[in-house]
């Protein structure tokens, strides 16, 4: 029995392999940070990509760069609006593609929306890390945990508290001519007051200072001193019960370091100052963050004599 031609099998068609635009000069190095940009933030608005990445550039060059990736398929963008009354912007996500274009992996958070309360957040968060910048302070940031990145034992923020912390007890046996105590005293004291788990933004930065060891009559000592402060950053919805719990997490710990909830408005900080106050915590405004940090640069040291007076 002959076959028919509809029953003959067809001849393999060799498939061809899609070609990553890496390999082309299409992926310029600007169009690669932007990628690299949201796969670690997992969104950006072409206000923050252009301020972040290409502020050296005008805007429409981003706007170019990120269009061409979107006709790439490497990104999508959808309209946000985080201030009623202003015209609405695009908002850009990392697609597929895109983490594989610059080798990384991809899963279904980096396809989620973020909501325009998320977008305004990202816009201070920016404004924090370039003021403390300028100001020569550098800055432990948050860190998104999931199943595929676990929390540590100790996150970045604590490890850096604790170096903090271990400076303060130098400094207070050098002044107050404390006993010094075992390794195994100092490393609980470590644990009780600083949170294991701290994931706040923590703003540091070393300086030199002498010390003088009183009646030892020895001369002074030049120590490297380290300041650390602790911001939390309050979202506009955010409720006293949010303040609580944050208060609670770092009960024992503002007893020997400075946490600061930092507000949109200083109307909002003024407001929640005297309750804050009474948990241990400080309270600012976004405007009024330079001249915070400036003032703890002028005291150096003084607040922790305060603390140990």
């Amino acid at each position: 029995m002959s076959m028919t031609t509809s029953d003959k099998p067809k001849p393999k068609t060799r498939q061809r392999k899609a070609v990553l635009p890496s390999n082309s000069s299409v992926l310029t190095p600007g169009r690669l940070a932007i990628l690299k940009y949201l796969h670690e933030h997992k969104f950006g608005t072409t206000h923050q990509l252009h301020h972040v990445l290409q502020s050296d550039k005008k805007v429409t060059h981003t706007l170019g760069d990120l269009g061409r990736l979107r006709e790439l398929g490497l990104l999508r963008s959808f309209e946000c609006q985080t201030d009623i009354g202003k015209r609405p912007m695009l908002c850009w996500l990392l697609r597929r593609p895109g983490a594989t274009a610059i080798g990384q992996g991809w899963n279904n958070e980096y396809d989620r929306e973020p909501g325009n309360e998320q977008i305004l957040m990202r816009d201070w968060e920016m404004g924090i890390e370039e003021g403390l910048a300028m100001l020569g302070w550098k800055l432990v940031k948050p860190v998104h945990y999931n199943r595929v990145k676990p929390m540590p034992e100790r996150t970045v923020q604590a490890i850096t508290l604790i170096e903090a912390l271990k400076r303060i007890y130098y400094y207070r046996i050098t002044q107050k001519g404390e006993t010094q105590l075992s390794d195994e005293y100092r490393v609980q004291f470590y644990d009780v007051y600083v949170p294991r788990h701290c994931n706040d933004y923590v703003a540091y930065r070393q300086y030199k200072e002498w010390v003088s060891r009183p009646g030892s009559g020895k001369p002074p000592e030049q120590l490297t001193q380290l300041q650390a402060i602790t911001f939390v950053l309050v979202p506009p919805s955010a409720s006293r019960r949010y303040l609580s719990a944050r208060m609670e997490f770092y009960k024992r710990f503002v007893k020997e370091m400075p946490v600061i909830a930092v507000f949109g408005n200083r109307e909002q900080a003024h407001l929640n100052l005297n309750w804050l106050k009474s948990g241990g915590l400080g309270a600012t405004s976004f405007e009024d963050l330079a001249g915070l940090l400036m003032g703890y640069e002028m005291a150096k040291m003084d607040y922790y004599r305060q603390k140990i007076g």
